[in-house]
């Protein structure tokens, strides 16, 4: 494991230091995180990984959060990456602009017990897909949903799974252990 998406609705769970003490015991283990920033800084830039050459983009982002409404509030705009079009398409714009050859984009969003995306998902993902994604994986749900691959106008497959499922989780959610 070399990159952890920490964007998720539990993201602020513990406030803004919890975000800062779960990125510091990341890094100190050698990896990277998505989709958290301690700091401005952090926020604008776009990991890039060099993988046997291939230049990878990884951003990841979520639908919100569902701590307490004041954790968002009293945490700095920069600390977790909502889903907010304009950043996200300044971000793949970005990543191609840094020379990745494919982008990745993590998407925490859907229904946690649906088994198939929403309208939002379908939407969010013609919308990734526009704007120069080349693979997006979905997660929060606990099952795993439909996946497809689409041509872009450049003549290359773009995979889109809208959830990955749960490898494992300490609650039974519907649809999740089928």
């Amino acid at each position: 494991v070399d990159v952890i998406s920490t964007a998720t609705n539990h993201s602020l769970d513990f406030g803004f230091s919890g975000i800062v003490s779960t990125i510091n015991n990341i890094q100190k283990l050698g990896m990277d995180n998505i989709g958290t920033n301690k700091n401005e800084e952090e926020a604008s830039k776009v990991l890039i990984k060099d993988i046997k050459g291939i230049k990878i983009a990884f951003l990841s982002y979520t639908y919100g959060i569902t701590s307490d409404k004041k954790n968002l509030e009293e945490s700095p705009e920069y600390g977790l990456n909502l889903i907010n079009r304009d950043k996200i398409a300044a971000d793949i714009k970005k990543s191609k602009e840094e020379g990745a050859d494919f982008t990745f984009l993590l998407m925490h969003w859907g229904e946690v017990e649906e088994s198939k995306q929403n309208e939002e998902q379908k939407d969010l993902a013609n919308f990734l897909f526009e704007n120069g994604a080349d693979f997006i994986f979905g997660t929060h749900p606990a099952s795993i949903q439909p996946m497809e691959v689409r041509l872009n106008d450049k003549g290359n497959s773009v995979f889109i799974a809208y959830s990955v499922g749960n490898f494992i989780s300490s609650r039974e959610y519907k649809n999740s252990n089928i």
